[in-house]
């Protein structure tokens, strides 16, 4: 127990890179030995988190999309997560683009956490709504364009606090 809450020490991660630059839960899986999925598309970060984290957690190498993002907690659950666990600590969420959609499926699945990170679009201020959709090319898309060239990606604050709103 931390500050008078009970922790499962257990998260999702997804969009993890390595691990561990920049990763707002870096601090927390060192400080409480905690255990859980990371989900990263990229071989190279995957490596790196593998190593980063010195080979102690779960490294799910594979693009996340609302598709799969069930079947693959799913057939990875374990590693500390309870298999059909739902409920966690931390779930994080940060895919660069459809993140909204991702958060939506996980909060229909009845999945719940303490505590969400979200990467919220600071471009786009309450109370406007917005969120960017999932389709199979969209993040190729937007790589090949530059990051820096599409401003409207990922989802609003506004956003986020309604659709976790409708979840309870």
């Amino acid at each position: 127990m931390d500050a008078g809450v009970e922790l499962s020490r257990s998260f999702i991660n997804i969009g993890a890179q390595d691990g561990k630059t920049e990763d707002p839960l870096y601090s927390y899986v060192e400080k409480y030995n905690a255990k859980g999925l990371y989900f990263e598309k990229d071989p190279e970060y995957c490596r790196l988190a593998d190593d980063n984290l010195n080979k102690t957690q779960r490294i799910i190498c594979a693009g996340v999309t609302p598709n799969n993002l069930m079947d693959l907690l799913n057939k990875h659950g374990g590693n500390g997560v309870r298999m059909g666990q739902r409920h966690y600590d931390v779930i994080k969420i940060d895919v660069d683009s459809y993140d909204a959609i991702l958060l939506k499926v996980l909060l229909d699945n009845h999945f719940s956490a303490k505590m969400f990170f979200l990467e919220v679009n600071p471009a786009i201020p309450p109370p406007y709504k917005f969120a960017t959709y999932y389709h199979p090319k969209l993040f190729d898309s937007m790589i090949k364009a530059s990051m820096q060239d599409w401003p409207l990606r990922g989802m609003s604050l506004s956003y986020a606090i309604d659709v976790m709103k409708r979840h309870g």
